[in-house]
């Protein structure tokens, strides 16, 4: 009886040293998480202090509270992250030969630790003291420099001297702050640990646990606190106050190592790939094979529309013929009048195959999908397509369901010429009862801010330009949209790699929708219907569907709708040509446009006029970055017939086996193909592998240039 006694006892006992050993741990943790906090802290206080005396008071109350709220969260991230090698230390105390050297180890790794927060701290302080920008990938390129350039720089330019001293006198006290911090945080551990039996102690573990999980994560969410998160104001300073020195070098060396090793291309090396595509030019006028005159036009000079595009998150050319309101199917919503009423083009291609690949492309024509989160984001393009445009006047604006701190897109559109930027939190300040979704504001809301811009007074003309968001995984639609039932076959259903088939097809309505009721919101304007053009088109096809089986819809696979109103006037004024099977792609939007809203001067372009039949176009190839199509012996814009034949080569597409496919069918069926007529006779995509390595050698002789402003 007494040995069970015993036993039970040693039991006891070896569970509660393994839980206070186990405490001390935790506490150790947590006590240099809360200082390298304080000290984040005291550098944002300063931070702001030196370059925005006034910025908390611009600020509404909200933002405040979510300033603090999303400051704290990325402190206790990064603090906690730079920190948790302290913690597993704490293996070393279940070793009972190596426990003696717990206390020194953990005051090693926490004097690392607090070096890190406070050097990189003082890093971002004076990082945006030279750049007025938070760190970000370009601080990598210094390191590319001459190393003792760059330290006579730093030398000379910033207090170094002072800096060191202050560094070294604070690791000097370090030391018994450390010691006091942790001895409280153990005292306090160790007291509440000292109160349970055992089921308490395992709760109190389990809480400690949970503790560090939700602070490493930074949230309870889907997704962890990240960078996303930054924008918490319309204030440029708050927004990059919220976050801290540690997490602006984390993002800027994620982002670095994305970007990866690019090829140099000389000035020669671009002249020969323009040769290559058929165009003669020397390394003294480069931009030549680029430049295409817009015509001048009287009445434009006098009637300059606002023109708006809008970006449509998965607006899925493969959906929309999925479409068949006879047995219930109507993914069109409100915008089928307009559809039906208006341009629309459906033999067209999105040029990347994602978001930001995309957006990119649409910008600046570069096929860099990290582009805008790279040193290179802020400088000037040849294939700038917003420049023709404030050439003439124009007042640009970007209007994002989501933050402007996505991928850096808010510094590189204000680099590459847009005027404005209104995001998330610009549109719930109009609309402060707008509901949203994982990765943003809801799409009738960003229409709605949208509308509201274009009737307010302005002397220029508005370029706008929206990115939607809500047709996005995890796919929902607000609380007032109810899902549709698809009767759609099971072979077809079975395509989608989703349970909620239904909410796709509700959700892809509802984005369709909100754009019909925006467009029907312009129309019904008077002023605005007869001087403002709407074009649309998908970012890229809808992700998920597979076409690994079924090779005849492989090209569809790349497809987006692109759609054109225009107010009758300016259609009279420049001569529209009209072909519902025209091919086409995201390189031809911003020509189209420009050639029937601009009158005079010049744009730099690769991209078509796709309501023209007799404009000659020196690219004249619907191009992806993983297919391109061209209509054999033509230099005219692709159109579709019987008689033409038009041939769809795969330039780097991991769904397909063969090189090419002839493409000789009509109407919207020009982007299936017929299985038979697939092939690998490699000469028939010379062209297109040509345009395909004239796109990147210009990008990337654009990113070797030193002077980030390009002459033309």
């Amino acid at each position: 009886m007494t040995n069970e006694i015993n036993k039970k006892m040693t039991v006891q006992s070896g569970f509660k040293t393994i839980g206070c050993q186990l405490c001390t741990a935790f506490a150790t943790f947590f006590a240099s998480t809360a200082i390298g906090m304080a000290i984040l802290a005291i550098g944002r206080k300063i931070f702001l202090e030196t370059f925005g005396p006034t910025a908390i008071q611009q600020i509404s109350e909200l933002e405040k509270i979510t300033f603090i709220q999303t400051s704290l969260l990325f402190d206790a991230k990064f603090s906690s992250t730079i920190f948790l090698p302290v913690l597993i230390s704490g293996i070393l105390l279940f070793i009972p030969r190596l426990k003696k050297y717990y206390p020194k180890t953990t005051c090693i790794f926490s004097y690392a630790g607090i070096m890190l927060v406070l050097g990189l701290t003082v890093v971002q302080h004076y990082y945006y003291d030279t750049y007025k920008q938070a760190i970000n990938t370009f601080i990598f390129s210094l390191f590319k420099e001459d190393p003792g350039a760059v330290l006579f720089t730093i030398i000379k330019d910033y207090p170094v001297l002072p800096a060191l001293f202050l560094i070294i006198l604070f690791l000097l006290v370090y030391y018994p702050v450390f010691k006091y911090v942790t001895a409280f945080f153990n005292w306090v551990f160790n007291g509440i640990f000292r109160k349970f039996d055992k089921t308490g102690i395992v709760l109190f573990l389990i809480l400690q646990v949970f503790l560090t999980v939700f602070i490493l994560r930074g949230s309870l969410t889907t997704f962890p606190l990240r960078q996303d998160n930054l924008n918490v104001s319309r204030n440029t300073i708050i927004n990059i106050a919220t976050g801290n020195g540690p997490a602006h070098f984390y993002w800027a060396y994620k982002w670095h190592k994305k970007e990866g090793q690019k090829p140099f291309v000389s000035a020669r090396d671009l002249v020969m790939s323009y040769l290559n595509n058929g165009m003669e030019t020397t390394t003294d006028n480069l931009t030549a094979p680029l430049t295409v005159k817009i015509p001048e036009n009287e009445f434009l000079d006098k009637n300059k529309p606002d023109v708006v595009v809008a970006i449509m998150e998965s607006m899925s050319t493969h959906m929309l013929l999925l479409d068949n309101p006879r047995i219930g199917v109507d993914v069109y919503g409100s915008f089928r009048q307009h559809a039906e009423s208006d341009f629309l083009f459906l033999n067209f291609l999105s040029e990347g195959n994602g978001t930001s690949d995309t957006l990119m492309r649409l910008f600046t024509g570069a096929p860099d999908m990290n582009l805008s989160t790279s040193s290179n984001y802020d400088k000037k393009f040849f294939l700038n397509t917003v420049r023709p445009f404030r050439e003439h006047g124009y007042h640009v604006i970007f209007i994002t369901s989501g933050r402007s701190s996505w991928r850096n897109i808010g510094n590189f559109l204000t680099a590459q010429g847009v005027d404005e930027i209104i995001d998330e939190n610009g549109i719930r300040e109009l609309f402060p009862e707008a509901t949203s979704g994982t990765w943003g504001i809801d799409d009738e809301y960003l229409f709605k801010t949208a509308y509201r811009t274009l009737t307010r007074k302005h002397d220029k003309p508005l370029l706008i330009f929206m990115l939607t968001i809500t047709n996005h995984p995890p796919y929902r639609v607000p609380d007032n949209v109810t899902p549709q039932t698809i009767p759609l076959p099971k072979e077809i259903l079975q395509r989608f790699p989703y349970d909620n088939t239904e909410t796709i097809f509700a959700t892809f309505r509802y984005a369709n929708n909100s754009l019909g009721n925006f467009i029907s919101e312009v129309k019904n304007n008077p002023r605005m219907a007869e001087k403002t053009f709407i074009a649309a088109t998908g970012d890229h096809n809808l992700r998920g569907i597979g076409y690994s089986n079924r090779v005849d819809e492989v090209i569809l696979g790349h497809s987006v709708p692109f759609y054109i109103y225009m107010p009758k006037a300016y259609q009279k004024a420049t001569g529209v040509s009209y072909d519902y099977h025209r091919f086409g792609s995201h390189k031809d939007v911003m020509s189209t446009l420009a050639k029937h809203a601009l009158s005079g001067g010049k744009m730099l372009t690769t991209g078509c006029d796709m309501l023209s039949d007799t404009d000659i176009c020196n690219y004249p190839f619907s191009y992806n970055d993983e297919v391109g199509i061209y209509k054999k012996n033509s230099s005219y814009m692709i159109r579709n017939s019987n008689s033409e034949e038009y041939i769809a080569c795969f330039i780097r597409n991991p769904e397909i086996s063969y090189k090419n496919v002839l493409l000789n069918t009509p109407r919207i069926t020009g982007l299936q193909a017929d299985p038979s007529k697939f092939s690998n006779t490699e000469e028939l995509c010379n062209d297109i592998e040509s345009y395909d390595q004239l796109v990147h050698d210009i990008y990337h002789y654009n990113i070797t240039l030193k002077d980030r402003e390009i002459s033309r």
